[in-house]
């Protein structure tokens, strides 16, 4: 027959509870932590998988169009390749009109890791000068992407007022945020009204190891 717990029972069943919460967050952390390393550790040969490539032109697509003088905030931008396939597209259209100033678009790139961030920097440097060789010097004088660099973690305030950025891009990132509905809710405050959020996150059974 049906009884109701005693006094004891109900402080043991509470212990279980949070022992099973605690041993749970402690899990997640785990899986977390070991995901981004191995993000890191094998971003640069993911980074040039035909698949990964394709999904970085499918998250540009969504992007697209931008407006003039756009404003685009790249969080997350290590080995994603979406700042050069931004600079690549953006250059071919502009060699099909006029070109003005105001063709330029104003871009952000946010990683929590220097070392990745000047990888990014660098990568999008080399692939301006190979265009830039190819065409013979066509857009040294046009700074069709005008970027700029930010050391952060995805949980940190963004050092933006409101309603700064046209586009926000969130790639592979919003997965190792300690608070993912308060970074959803910072990303949406430096969006303008109208503007677009575009977001990747790996899946529940994601498994990046070789």
């Amino acid at each position: 027959a049906f009884r109701e717990p005693d006094a004891g029972e109900l402080r043991s069943h509470h212990r279980v509870e949070l022992e099973q919460l605690r041993t749970k967050q402690h899990a997640t952390r785990a899986t977390r932590l070991s995901l981004w390393t191995e993000l890191v550790r094998s971003g640069p040969m993911i980074s040039e998988a035909p698949s990964y490539l394709q999904h970085i032109d499918h998250m540009y697509q969504f992007a697209h169009p931008t407006t003039d003088h756009s404003t685009l905030l790249d969080v997350g931008c290590g080995h994603n390749g979406f700042a050069r396939l931004l600079l690549l597209n953006h250059f071919y259209r502009s060699r099909s009109q006029q070109y003005s100033q105001d063709q330029r678009i104003d871009y952000v790139g946010i990683d929590a890791r220097e070392d990745i961030v000047l990888a990014t920097r660098n990568t999008l440097r080399s692939v301006q000068r190979h265009v830039d060789i190819v065409y013979s010097g066509s857009i040294s004088g046009r700074p069709l992407l005008s970027p700029r660099w930010l050391l952060s973690f995805v949980d940190d305030p963004l050092p933006f007022a409101e309603q700064t950025f046209d586009r926000v891009v969130c790639h592979f990132t919003l997965n190792f945020s300690h608070n993912p509905l308060i970074s959803l809710r910072e990303l949406y405050r430096v969006l303008r009204p109208r503007g677009q959020f575009i977001m990747s996150c790996f899946t529940t059974f994601t498994d990046l190891a070789p």
